[in-house]
């Protein structure tokens, strides 16, 4: 499990870096509490993919921070239940929202949106409004930088990145010598 924070100035740095078998609330929980330990006093915007009791663990260890739900995490577990011949029309209705103004417009739309699809995906209707205030805090950022902060592509390109140097292993002896080669790659990585 990677951490990958961007401080005001723009800088961006690996944060933390934890082998666990499973990725777990209790394990986010774990490396959130060990980034307070070590000095990181305040987290100002957090986007993530949309773990159960991740909110709860980052409430407990930075309870200013805003929470973010990658908007792209969102979309494809909206589109799990639907119909192929109905994707094009639920994606153009997802992005009507997401590509909003403000708050209240998004509403509008997201009334629309349910309008249109709750008879038949509710589960796709009932997710939007259920984290409706994580999938909407980008919208109080200026336009700008809206895009770099409603998704969770920026760790996702450098886990694809990571893969580059790490995918001719297989097996590590241990862990320590996982963490090892893993921590050289993002020293490459880090160059670019």
């Amino acid at each position: 499990m990677l951490v990958l924070g961007i401080a005001m100035s723009g800088k961006q740095d690996i944060l933390s870096m934890s082998i666990v078998q499973t990725e777990s609330a209790s394990a986010w929980s774990g490396v959130l509490d060990d980034l307070k330990s070590r000095g990181v006093k305040d987290i100002l915007f957090l986007c993530s993919d949309n773990l159960k009791g991740l909110d709860k663990a980052i409430v407990a260890n930075f309870p200013s921070s805003v929470h973010q739900i990658c908007i792209v995490h969102q979309i494809r577990n909206s589109l799990k239940f639907v119909s192929y011949k109905d994707r094009k029309a639920i994606i153009k209705d997802i992005k009507a929202i997401y590509h909003c103004s403000n708050v209240e417009m998004a509403k509008e739309t997201l009334a629309i949106f349910k309008q249109n699809w709750n008879e038949k995906y509710p589960a796709s209707v009932k997710s939007w409004e259920a984290n409706w205030d994580k999938l909407t805090a980008f919208l109080a950022y200026p336009k700008e930088i809206r895009k770099l902060i409603y998704t969770t592509k920026i760790i996702e390109s450098f886990n694809a990145s990571l893969r580059k140097y790490t995918k001719n292993k297989k097996l590590f002896p241990t862990d320590q010598a996982a963490m090892k080669s893993i921590y050289l790659a993002i020293m490459q990585i880090s160059r670019k």
